[in-house]
């Protein structure tokens, strides 16, 4: 079995959790969801990474009845 992702894109993070990349972009403006920028021979890289355990933390931490 393959090993699960560390990290995902924000397109791949909404591939991940069904929601779009607009709901992701959203969540990570507002501060809801971390992005990390790892360092690509020593300078931050351009590309936002979310780690899985943030992911996860999100989507888990969501509401569990809709918003009446």
């Amino acid at each position: 079995m393959a090993d699960a992702p560390i990290s995902y894109t924000v397109q791949r993070a909404a591939e991940r959790t069904g929601y779009s990349v607009e709901v992701i972009r959203r969540a990570t403006k507002a501060g809801d969801l971390p992005v990390h920028y790892p360092r690509v021979g020593g300078k931050p890289s351009s590309r936002p990474v979310i780690l899985a355990s943030d992911l996860l933390a999100w989507v888990a931490g969501a509401p569990t009845e809709r918003a009446s």
